[in-house]
């Protein structure tokens, strides 16, 4: 039995366990594991293999927070510059939060080649809830889905690649799939590739500028699945979608009013390629690193893009985390929703 349909059989299984399991009150603290000073406005979210994840907290001045969530609900804890980090939920919960170096995620191995994905720390990860490899990895990449994949295996061995070290190789293997290039908004050709051609940011950019001769003009790559109930694609030509955006369609930054919102006594950072963007009135936009505005200003608030995705809201106001005297604030509203990187609404 290959290790995806193993995968399957125990995430069934999990699921028909996590569906009895109790409501518990949790307590936790949040800590930096390098001095142990606690972390203040941590996020803290209810994480899900099939829906976006939703935020739950955030931690007070002394790194505590308190949530009513089921027993052994994965967890994750967020906090900028710091490794994501995903934990079954207990009662009375003490987690360290470390910074993220390039060695701590395993090589990733498609199709035979090494790829530049972006996943949480997987070593953390635990089944409970109908969470596994396949689901962690597809969540993190949604241009896949689980017919895409032939094969998936984790090995914890220590690894190479460019004189940096690495914790382990995750190889995966892909089927060919159809992928309808479209370039500024027109379907320009459709091609049969490996569903593996579709990952990483630096291969991506590669794949598109080989199939369109683009180069230098080409400022965005994206993929998705056409096939996945997220996107309102009908009938779809092909099974992928590889969306690119070049300079002749979206202006840069410096030839509109928009300037970069700021965030921790600057300009936003850039996360996962997005930096967000405010206009006069203050609402929020996102443009890509080299400052082509994709997604003009629009919403009351907006997150920054992790995984492909960003969570934004209409509406709301700035609350004040509780006992910080008025220096730490987050986003409060009861009508979030979560965005593509094209502005697209993620169902």
């Amino acid at each position: 039995m290959n290790a995806l349909r193993y995968l399957i059989l125990v995430l069934s299984a999990m699921s028909s366990f996590a569906a009895f399991a109790e409501i518990i009150h949790v307590t936790g603290k949040i800590v930096e594991k390098e001095n142990g000073e606690p972390l203040i406005a941590v996020t803290v979210g209810n994480t899900y293999s099939n829906r976006p994840d939703s935020l739950l907290t955030v931690t007070d001045l002394d790194g505590n927070f308190e949530v009513d969530v089921q027993e052994g609900q994965l967890l994750k804890f967020n906090y900028i510059s710091f490794a994501d980090t995903i934990v079954p939920a207990k009662k009375n919960m003490y987690i360290e939060l470390s910074y993220r170096p390039l060695y701590e995620n395993p090589v990733w191995n498609v199709d035979g080649l090494p790829v530049d994905i972006d996943c949480p720390d997987i070593w953390y990860q635990d089944i409970c809830g109908g969470i596994g490899l396949v689901d962690i990895f597809l969540d993190y990449n949604r241009a896949l889905n689980k017919d895409d994949i032939v094969d998936i295996s984790l090995e914890k061995k220590t690894v190479a690649v460019q004189n940096i070290l690495y914790s382990g190789v995750c190889a995966i293997t892909t089927k060919p799939v159809t992928i309808g290039v479209i370039v500024d908004g027109e379907l320009k050709k459709i091609v049969t590739e490996n569903a593996g051609k579709l990952l990483g940011k630096q291969s991506l950019m590669n794949f598109a500028k080989s199939i369109t001769e683009l180069d230098k003009n080409i400022i965005d790559v994206l993929a998705i699945d056409a096939l996945n109930p997220k996107y309102a694609f009908c009938n779809p030509v092909a099974d992928k979608f590889l969306i690119i955006c070049t300079e002749n369609q979206y202006p840069n930054i410096s030839q509109t009013e928009y300037r970069p919102f700021q965030y921790d006594n600057g300009d936003d950072y850039i996360s996962d390629g997005r930096f967000r963007i405010v206009d006069k009135e203050g609402k929020i936009g996102y443009a890509t690193e080299g400052g082509a505005v994709i997604i003009t200003p629009r919403y009351a608030f907006g997150y920054p893009f992790s995984n492909g995705k960003a969570k934004v809201t209409d509406e709301g106001h700035l609350a004040e985390v509780e006992g910080s005297n008025g220096e730490y604030h987050y986003w409060e509203s009861n009508n979030w929703c979560w965005i593509d990187k094209m502005g697209n609404i993620i169902r």
